[in-house]
């Protein structure tokens, strides 16, 4: 029997988590810095929205009619180091992608 394909996504995903953390882990042990700190601070979700954006070749015109926003309001929130939750609710439903997971992944950091 064959996997869903979403499992391959989500194990994309977990390889992609773990070599970042073990990047993370890597600088910030050299600097002495808390790994936790490092993570939270480097969080900006309006860069992380940009690049899955252009990750699934959508353009910022597609993005705009999908929310009803003018473009303009499209690159502020590519500025923004957080956003509403509906906001990023509808961008998640638009974009087939959890935001939401990458903030559950941070809260997990600090258990």
């Amino acid at each position: 029997m064959r996997e869903p394909e979403s499992w391959d996504k989500q194990k994309r995903f977990l390889r992609l988590s773990c070599i970042i953390i073990t990047r993370i882990l890597k600088s910030t042990a050299e600097s002495g810095e808390s790994a936790s700190t490092y993570i939270h601070t480097s969080m900006h979700i309006g860069s992380i929205i940009r690049k899955e954006l252009e990750k699934q070749g959508k353009t910022v015109v597609w993005l705009a009619e999908q929310l009803s926003y003018s473009r303009a309001n499209i690159y502020k929130i590519f500025d923004k180091s957080s956003i509403d939750t509906d906001v990023l609710y509808r961008i998640s439903v638009a974009l087939k992608f959890d935001f939401f997971k990458i903030y559950s992944s941070n809260i997990e950091a600090y258990k």
